[in-house]
């Protein structure tokens, strides 16, 4: 009998790749959700063990008399106890591991091989090979062009860049594996003051735009001032994991066509809608969000993944306009499990599949809520 292989390369391979990286996550999740279940009635066992009851008797008392009584499972209940809360909390940490890897929680560059670039006005910086390049300088009408090859992953360390362009992004990914922009210690700023045209049959609409996948990082500040188009706009997985974010736009701050998902990091966020993916994930950050349209909108942008916001932790203290908007606004669900979210507005909830209130703090116009409601 013949074998028929099939090698799966360029983007059907990076497709299948994140469907698996999805259902691993979800999968993972499960799991979390059965061990704190267990974790849960362990504890109750350990309590009730300890006689932590009604009738105020101390945690010795309780003891001396189980013991005295011959219960000798109370050690094996105590171990247990903390076996499974020790366990909990190692998967908690890495509930959401598969959405970063170890580069893209690494918030400094290996530098030791890396090329440097001073940015020149009127002329821009094409970037064809892998590698991690140091960028410095103040420019005007420069661009710089990532076109490296499908496999290759490029990290771009600004260092004390400013950059203020008309109508041409800042950074732009054309292609390649992924892209990391990583902010060295000194502050960096990237203007656009007017429109961008398309080019060709592409609308590279944003002052920092990649069409590849793409991790901000790092221990500098970034400001983004794009005064017509989208600050940060990504049409694969967009990651934030460090770094200090300053970004006011006339339309999105944020933008991912797959999963959007953030870790760390803080922000300052003006505009039209703050963030928007079709998968969108905070398990940690600061984010001081003000926006006149939706604050933080998951939306069918891909086919690839499921349609959903998940807040597993962070700080979200989110400020909306008048009118139609709504601060948390899901096509699919809306889960919160954990994370301190703070809402000024009319509309602070809106989705289409379920919503979740599992954990965390959430406080809308000043009184804490315990379940969500459903905008009209």
């Amino acid at each position: 009998m013949n074998l028929l292989r099939v090698e799966c390369t360029g983007s059907l391979r990076k497709s299948i790749l994140k469907k698996q990286k999805y259902r691993r996550h979800i999968l993972k999740k499960n799991n979390n959700a059965k061990i704190a279940a267990a974790l849960s009635a362990a504890l109750m066992t350990g309590a009730f063990a300890f006689g932590c009851g009604a009738n105020g008797s101390s945690v010795s008392d309780k003891i001396n008399s189980a013991l005295s009584s011959g219960v000798e499972s109370l050690t094996s209940q105590v171990s247990s106890a903390v076996s499974a809360a020790s366990s909990a909390i190692s998967d908690a940490v890495s509930v959401n591991s598969e959405l970063y890897s170890d580069r893209d929680l690494t918030q400094t560059a290996d530098i030791g091989n890396a090329k440097t670039i001073t940015l020149e006005s009127g002329k821009n910086t094409d970037i064809t090979e892998e590698g991690v390049y140091v960028i410095k300088g103040n420019a005007t009408e420069t661009t710089i062009n990532v076109a490296a090859p499908d496999n290759a992953k490029v990290q771009l360390v600004l260092d004390g860049v400013t950059v203020t362009n008309s109508s041409t992004p800042v950074i732009c990914v054309k292609t390649a594996d992924k892209v990391f922009i990583t902010t060295a210690s000194q502050e960096n700023t990237l203007i656009v003051n007017g429109e961008i045209p398309e080019s060709g049959d592409m609308d590279y609409d944003a002052a920092i735009y990649s069409k590849s996948d793409l991790t901000l990082n790092g221990t500098g500040t970034l400001n983004v001032i794009s005064k017509v188009e989208d600050a940060i706009s990504g049409k694969d997985d967009l990651i934030v994991t460090g770094g200090t974010y300053v970004i006011d736009t006339a339309d999105k701050a944020l933008e991912a066509n797959d999963n959007l998902a953030f870790c760390g990091g803080t922000f300052t966020i003006n505009a039209k809608e703050a963030m928007e993916g079709t998968n969108v994930v905070f398990d940690g950050g600061t984010f001081e969000i003000t926006a006149s349209d939706d604050g933080v909108n998951a939306s069918q942008n891909t086919t690839e993944i499921p349609v959903a916001l998940t807040i597993n932790g962070g700080t979200l203290n989110i400020t909306m306009g008048a009118g139609d908007t709504d601060a948390l606004d899901s096509n699919g669900d809306l889960i919160i499990n954990g994370g301190t979210i703070n809402i000024t507005g009319q509309s602070p909830f809106d989705y289409d599949g379920k919503g979740e209130l599992n954990g965390g703090t959430v406080t809308v116009n000043g009184n804490v809520v315990t379940k969500l409601t459903k905008s009209r």
